[in-house]
């Protein structure tokens, strides 16, 4: 059993759904956790955390060194996804939120139920841990052929050596193949910077939460400031 950071965080009822779907649970509880639901080998779900990395090699941390890969299908894209620097948490499109890290590659999480409700102090917390989980990740796009490895898992980090460079990336996508002579491949996708996430929670009905949204165009400036659970909005156009 894996033990997550936010364990012990209290839920209190803050949506009334006609129905809720076990995904989006579980998406909502990873999310808050830096981390992300796998279905192991034996059927169990369990929760992954990516292992650290650095500019250096042997900066990861739970990495396998790959001593031998079919180059002839291998590839790896020139450049390095950036590390995440910045989380921000907002409960619509436009909202403030609130933002923990002093960078800009934000990685932004909004809509998601389990936050609902909760002060200023507590999202602050909430957003403190999920910039420990998952900043400072950085790795290399990449598609990796070579014989299968049983032991290593989606999330643990991969090391490859090649002619003339120490490449250091994730296993966020495992094939594998054949019976007797058993190949494995070991992909990660990504984009150079972050992209805003979409709603986890559009088919929910909120009971409680704020929300400060500014939006800014040429013709004007609106301000829309929401209590749902005293019931108050407040606004400026």
């Amino acid at each position: 059993m894996t033990n997550s950071p936010l364990d012990d965080m209290q839920i209190i009822k803050t949506i009334d759904p006609e129905q809720l779907d076990g995904r989006k649970v579980l998406m909502a509880i990873c999310e808050i956790n830096g981390c992300f639901g796998n279905i192991d080998k034996t059927g169990r779900l369990t929760y992954k955390f990516l292992g650290t990395s650095g500019l250096f090699p042997s900066e990861m941390t739970k990495a396998e060194t790959l001593s031998y890969y079919k180059q002839s299908e291998t590839h790896f894209e020139d450049y390095v996804v950036n590390p995440i620097d910045k989380v921000q948490i907002r409960q619509e499109e436009g909202d403030m939120g609130i933002n923990y890290g002093p960078g800009k590659n934000c990685y932004i999480f909004q809509g998601n139920f389990l936050v609902y409700g909760k002060s200023n102090e507590q999202l602050l917390a909430i957003a403190s841990t999920v910039y420990d989980q998952i900043s400072g990740r950085l790795y290399r796009l990449c598609h990796v052929v070579g014989p299968s490895l049983p032991w290593l898992e989606i999330g643990d980090g991969i090391i490859c050596y090649t002619t003339d460079d120490v490449i250091e990336t994730y296993c966020l996508k495992r094939t594998i193949k054949g019976i007797q002579a058993m190949m494995d491949t070991y992909e990660a996708s990504g984009n150079i910077e972050q992209e805003p996430r979409s709603d986890l929670s559009e088919q929910l009905i909120q009971l409680e939460g704020k929300t400060a949204v500014i939006k800014k165009s040429v013709e004007e400036v609106f301000v829309r400031v929401t209590d749902l659970k005293e019931y108050t909005v407040a606004q400026l156009k």
